[in-house]
């Protein structure tokens, strides 16, 4: 059975790189991750990482948007009490439902 799904927050440190040709020492020593926050879906908790996708369809068995975060880049990861579903007077606010 499949794990239910855990609407979460993840922040993280991103490997940065430089883009720049050529840099002198003092520049190098400059260069730093970027600290990120990511919401969203826990799909997947592997040996080395997590999935985490930030759209899911109706389903909940599809994903989109999907990060593959390192467990050495995790600073700190928290449950997020899921959006509840709103109720809407159409059934189908798509462009092509009305």
């Amino acid at each position: 059975m499949t794990a239910p799904l855990v609407f979460m927050m993840v922040e993280w440190n991103d490997p940065t790189g430089s883009a720049a040709a050529w840099s002198d020492r003092e520049e190098a020593e400059e260069c730093v991750p970027d600290r990120c926050k990511t919401a969203g879906w826990l799909v997947a908790r592997k040996e080395h990482h997590i999935v985490i996708a930030s759209t899911i369809g109706a389903d909940r068995e599809t994903f989109s948007d999907l990060t593959a975060i390192p467990h050495g880049c995790v600073v700190k990861s928290w449950a997020i009490e899921e959006p509840r579903r709103e109720r809407h007077d159409q059934e189908d606010r798509s462009p092509e439902g009305g």
